[in-house]
Order: structure tokens, then sequence, then C-alpha cells
């Protein structure tokens, strides 16, 4: 017996996962896809479609061969804009110090914008600096920090993962254990991480409880792993991901503009 016995997919909307829970995948093969029909044509049957198609050619030209084409180029760039917002205004501050009589000068204002403009300079300058001692506040100079620690700088990186590289490496210094592994992981996966050992097979497992699916940064994660744990240890991955009981109160339709990857990792 079929596993789906309404006949359109309007039907089937209101089904839940709990009702279809008794049947085995293999139950909806084949549901909702038998169906008869006739079709019948005199002329000419044309169909029109569409297909990218990629090559490699080599072109040999003679003379001077002058084309114009548009092409249209899509690019991520990742733009970090500084902002200087002065905490004084400098330039009142100092013409409240002098006559009254300098206030109307063209001289004396252009004097103490050039005076304001530097003291701008000073302050972000000094600003920076104080942003620059902290690994969460740092920007421009998180070079320094992965230079101490011996990161390689990975400029494709955005500053946020950067950072989490380092305080992972930070966390890392020192004896190695569990605790600090776990503390490791879980930097670079931005959620809680247990980790299992087992001493007779000279191995441990991180698994993420905290974050559904595999988390961004793995290759990172598993550099740094090989640098900070005991040579003679393996180790593994566990995953955690949404199962069919997770769906129970959910609904062909709730769910329809989901792919089955985003269901199992949906929180």
């Amino acid at each position: 017996m079929s596993a789906i016995q309404q006949q359109t997919w309007d039907e089937v909307q209101v089904i839940t996962w709990g009702d279809l829970a008794p049947h085995l995948w293999m139950d909806f093969r084949l549901a909702l896809v038998d169906g008869v029909g006739e079709v019948e044509a005199q002329g000419v049957d044309l169909h029109t479609g569409r297909a990218t198609v990629e090559s490699v050619a080599e072109v040999l030209a003679q003379g001077v061969n002058v084309e114009f084409s548009i092409a249209k180029i899509e690019n991520d760039v990742e733009i970090t804009v500084s902002c200087s917002v002065a905490k004084k205004d400098y330039k009142n501050s100092m013409l409240k110090t002098m006559p009254t009589y300098y206030w109307q000068s063209a001289v004396i204002d252009t004097l103490l914008n050039a005076y304001t403009k530097e003291l701008r300079r000073l302050e972000f300058n000094a600003d920076t600096v104080r942003d620059s001692l902290f690994v969460d506040s740092v920007v421009e100079n998180i070079d320094r920090w992965e230079q101490d620690l011996g990161i390689t700088p990975d400029l494709s990186k955005p500053y946020d993962f950067r950072r989490e590289k380092v305080k992972a490496k930070l966390r890392a210094l020192g004896t190695t254990t569990k605790a600090m592994i776990q503390a490791v992981a879980a930097a670079f996966s931005n959620g809680e991480v247990e980790v299992i050992e087992y001493p007779a097979e000279y191995r441990f497992v991180v698994k993420f409880t905290g974050v559904k699916g595999i988390p961004k940064n793995m290759a990172d994660l598993s550099a740094i792993l090989e640098e900070i744990k005991p040579s003679h240890l393996a180790y593994s991955y566990d995953y955690t991901y949404n199962t069919w009981g997770f769906l129970v109160t959910e609904t062909w339709g709730s769910v329809a503009g989901m792919t089955w990857e985003d269901i199992q990792t949906f929180s």
C-alpha cells in the first residue's frame, strides 16, 4: 500500500512528519509520481531551452581584431572603514582661550582648523593603539598579534575570523589538557563543544553540541589541534544534526522552501 493516499500536492501539504513516521523512507520513492497521460502532436513540435557551455579554446589571430563586449563582473569585497569621531570640540576650546577679536580672523580660523585636524588624527591614533591592546577590538594591528603567535596571516579572511584564530592560539598556550582542547574548538565553532576521551585507544572525539552541522573554519581548527595535541593521540569530529523527530509538528508546506541540508542544521 502506498504511504501517501492523497492524489494532489495540496492535500499532502497538511500531512505532518508524525503522520508519516510509521513508514520507511523507501515507501515514499514512488509516491505522487505515477500518472497516465496522452499526448498527440501534429506538424512540427518545437522546444526551446537554455544551456550554459564552458569550453577552453586556443585562438590564433593575425592582424588587428577589435571587439566590443559588455561584461558584468560580481565580486565580494570586505572593506574596513575607520570613522573618527572626536570626543572634543578642539577648535572652540582653543577659541575660548583667545581674545574675541581673533574670532573673526580668517588667518586664525585657518590655523585652528589645521590644529584641529592634527589633534583629531592624534586622538584617532591613540584610540587605535588602545583597541590594539585587546584581541576583541584589534583591527589595524591584527597582524602584530598573528606575528607574535606564529600565525600565518590570511588576508582573505574577515577580521572577526582572524581574531577568533588569535584567541584560539592564546588558549592553546601552555600544557595541553581536555579543557584547553574544548576551549579551542569552542572558539572556532562559536558554540559548545564536548571532548570525549578514549585513553585505551589513544584518541579523542570533538563533538559539536552547540551548533548544527559542520562548523566553518574546520581546516584551521584541525591545524590548531595538530599543533597542541600530544603527537601520539588521534582525533575525530562528531557533528550534530536534526532528526526526524524535530519535524513532527511541521507540515510539508512549512518547510517547502528548505533543502534537506537546511532542515538538518535548522535551529
